[in-house]
């Protein structure tokens, strides 16, 4: 199981919560990509599908617990919900 990062699920949140939407950088994603799982491997296009897949495996308190301390406000770690995170990788 790959460790559990809650900054960085935090920070989908937060960018996918922003109006306007925020334009991900494609090929910057692409290479961290290929830099971890191998070149070629993934399609950094289909982000939103790799961001589902992972989702469904997560520990939401593992999440929660994870980035709680590194916040200003702590308490903003509950709104990491599956449910949460799901409605906004809908769009």
């Amino acid at each position: 199981m790959l460790n559990v990062k809650g900054w960085d699920w935090y920070d989908l949140m937060w960018r996918l919560s922003q109006r306007p939407s925020i334009t991900l950088n494609l090929p910057l994603l692409q290479n961290a990509l290929d830099q971890t799982l191998g070149a070629g491997r993934r399609d950094a296009r289909s982000w939103g599908a790799l961001a589902w897949e992972r989702l469904a495996t997560l520990d939401m308190q593992a999440v929660r617990d994870d980035v709680g301390p590194f916040l200003e406000r702590p308490q903003d770690a509950a709104l990491l919900t599956r449910d949460n995170l799901e409605e906004l990788l809908q769009g």
